[in-house]
């Protein structure tokens, strides 16, 4: 939880805007899961009332009852821990909340999935609401391993319930010393997008493991992107972009990245700042073609159309780390997209978008 200290109606426009893109969950709580109980309130509801309330506007006619104010634990040990079923948890986590549990899955996308194949289902089916992953200063949300978890069942339903009571306690504080700041509840992570499933994490040990799935026969199941066809009308356009992109970077080119930062990035104004930031990325796989004596081997991608269509129109580029990639290349983009990149994939990847008008922008940020 962050606490802000905002006017009121920045307050209100936060709860309207959380509030009117959660999706509704019924869920039976308790300790004990073969103990039914009248249904917890989901976040959606709670952040309705709230709002209502400070709008004016009638309470909502529900019969749910509100989740407990219960402060997640850090300190769970193995001895008391219990197995979970997962897919249980995730589908109705208030019946479960509140344990201390013992899991084996894959830590990603500051998430837990049970294998790498619930990974990249979730990924490709756009779920919401996938088990996540909390505390945040334990860096887990970079991560993407496999891992033996020790962890306390809750959920982002309480853990706004409990930040709601902490709040509310600083705001009658700064108003009986006559302060005028506001504090409100922000929660940062995937409950700031939603309601769902938390494993607060104690204890986690890194497992060996595939993270990746690279086959044809996964790809074709489990992918969201495919290769460009070479008489595509943009495969000339962009593979030429990627391949200067990547040359420069190669032979650690400032000025030829400027250039293409300066025609097919947004920000012109930064471009020279942007170039000169690549060349010193710490980024692992950047590094490792930083000064290669030969040009990568490149191979072009595309999102997968879906049947309930794309809007997106995006192409991939990506260049091989060693000799020969084949059989190794990204199928879905959390094998591609920057913000996912891990240190030991065998190649690494430039994303192309296309404007409203049009034009190829590079989508690409020094870190």
């Amino acid at each position: 939880m962050r606490v802000f200290h905002q006017p009121l109606w920045l307050m209100c426009l936060c709860a309207a805007i959380v509030a009117g893109a959660l999706p509704a969950r019924s869920a039976d709580s308790g300790h004990d899961p073969t103990n039914q109980s009248p249904e917890y309130c989901t976040l959606d509801e709670t952040l309705t009332d709230e709002l209502n309330s400070l709008l004016d506007r009638p309470a909502s006619n529900r019969s749910c009852m509100p989740v407990p104010a219960e402060a997640p634990r850090n300190n769970c040990t193995l001895a008391e821990s219990i197995d979970l079923d997962l897919k249980a948890f995730r589908d109705d986590p208030e019946r479960y909340a509140g344990r201390c549990v013992h899991v084996r899955g894959i830590i990603a996308l500051r998430s837990f999935y049970a294998d790498t194949q619930e990974l990249y289902e979730s990924f490709r089916q756009h779920d919401s609401s996938p088990i996540a992953i909390y505390p945040e200063r334990m860096n887990l949300w970079g991560l993407r391993s496999h891992a033996d978890v020790v962890a306390f069942t809750y959920s982002c339903e309480r853990w706004h319930a409990y930040s709601q009571v902490e709040v509310d306690r600083l705001n009658a504080e700064a108003k009986a010393r006559s302060e005028r700041a506001t504090n409100f509840v922000w929660l940062v992570g995937n409950c700031h997008y939603g309601g769902g499933a938390i494993l607060w994490v104690s204890k986690w040990t890194s497992l060996p493991g595939p993270t990746r799935l690279s086959d044809s026969a996964t790809a074709r199941q489990y992918g969201d992107v495919e290769r460009l066809n070479k008489h595509a009308p943009e495969y000339a356009t962009t593979r030429s972009i990627v391949s200067g992109w990547f040359e420069s970077v190669r032979r650690q080119d400032q000025a030829a990245l400027t250039a293409f930062f300066r025609e097919f990035n947004y920000d012109v104004a930064a471009a020279s700042e942007h170039a000169l930031a690549f060349l010193s990325s710490k980024s692992a796989p950047l590094v490792r073609l930083i000064g290669r004596s030969t040009s990568a081997q490149l191979i072009m991608l595309r999102d997968r159309p879906r049947s309930e269509g794309n809007d997106e129109h995006r192409v991939y580029g990506c260049a091989c780390l060693k000799d020969d990639c084949t059989g190794e290349w990204p199928i879905a983009r959390i094998d591609i997209e920057q913000e996912f990149a891990q240190p030991d994939w065998p190649y690494t990847c430039l994303t192309l978008d296309e404007s409203d008008q049009h034009q190829w922008r590079i989508v690409a940020y020094p870190n």
